[in-house]
């Protein structure tokens, strides 16, 4: 009898035992961080300031900021916000360009700018629409092509200041004076200098 008691006290304790450690067990719930996704303009266009350079409604310059197109009076107002700029040249024909290095025989304005951000551009080679992920971006410009000095008649005068001669399908891989980086590619250019034509473009843009 008395070993049954003993059994049963066992058993009881060991019950009691296995009750508590459940209580003390926390339940931990792995957190899920979702992929950030670029920011993604499209459409934009920036008309060609050759020849009418003070066009106030001529939007030549592009803020990265808010992915929108600016005239040099409204780029003056902000010029920290302005991160590249177009123009067709004669041999530096379809060109984009960092703000501190614009062509000033094309318009000398830019150089009035208070600050003049060093945007520096290569040449990439991606599947633009499976570009989801700001990861993916950063390993874009990683394995991008960098742009010589002078490269392609674009007459820079630094490492990947100016992208020159682009054409529908070229794809550029860009770094932003913020630290951020973004691909962009050209959807279509116009065939001449005339003041009515436009750069077509995409771009994302880490957030």
């Amino acid at each position: 009898m008395n070993n049954f008691k003993i059994l049963v006290l066992s058993a009881l304790a060991a019950t009691m035992s296995l009750a508590s450690c459940k209580k003390d067990e926390t339940t931990v719930t792995p957190t899920v961080v979702a992929p950030v996704t670029p920011n993604e303009y499209m459409g934009v266009l920036l008309n060609n300031p050759d020849k009418d350079s003070t066009n106030a409604d001529n939007k030549f310059l592009f803020s990265s900021l808010d992915g929108t197109t600016k005239t040099y009076l409204n780029g003056k107002v902000a010029p920290a916000n302005i991160d590249f700029a177009y123009f067709f040249g004669n041999t530096a024909k379809a060109t984009i360009t960092s703000p501190d290095d614009y062509l000033t025989t094309i318009f000398g304005g830019l150089k009035l700018y208070t600050t003049k951000n060093a945007t520096r551009f290569r040449t990439a080679n991606t599947t633009y629409a499976n570009v989801t992920r700001n990861t993916q971006i950063d390993t874009i410009w990683s394995s991008a092509s960098v742009i010589p000095v002078g490269a392609n008649n674009s007459g820079s005068t630094q490492e990947g200041s100016r992208a020159a001669n682009l054409s529908a399908g070229n794809q550029l891989a860009v770094k932003f004076a913020s630290g951020k980086y973004g691909i962009l590619e050209i959807v279509s250019v116009p065939t001449d200098a005339a003041t009515t034509g436009k750069l077509t473009f995409k771009i994302k843009i880490q957030k």
